[in-house]
């Protein structure tokens, strides 16, 4: 049982890595293009899954909104600031 609950964790370990590395190249992206077309995109996505809720349930919608909402401000804080992200990952979010 050990064993199985290490090979959860590390495969969550390494899921979370990708997805920071995602995070971060679309935010990265995004920070090129203009803030209110940024903004724009944002909403979209929101809206669209939100009328899949039902099919998609609460969590996932939940993950998803979340998700899209904070590669935005990544975008912005990108675009202002201009640091870099792994010191982001280093800290946990």
């Amino acid at each position: 049982m050990r064993e199985r609950i290490k090979a959860l964790e590390d495969a969550i370990l390494h899921l979370e890595g990708a997805h920071y590395a995602l995070h971060d190249i679309v935010a990265r992206i995004l920070a090129k293009a203009p803030a209110e077309e940024v903004e724009t995109i944002a909403t979209s996505l929101a809206d669209q899954v939100s009328v899949h809720a039902e099919k998609i349930g609460a969590i996932r919608l939940a993950g998803y909104t979340e998700e899209v909402r904070s590669v935005a401000e990544e975008a912005k804080h990108n675009r202002a600031a201009g640091r870099e992200l792994v010191a982001r990952m280093a800290r946990g979010r």
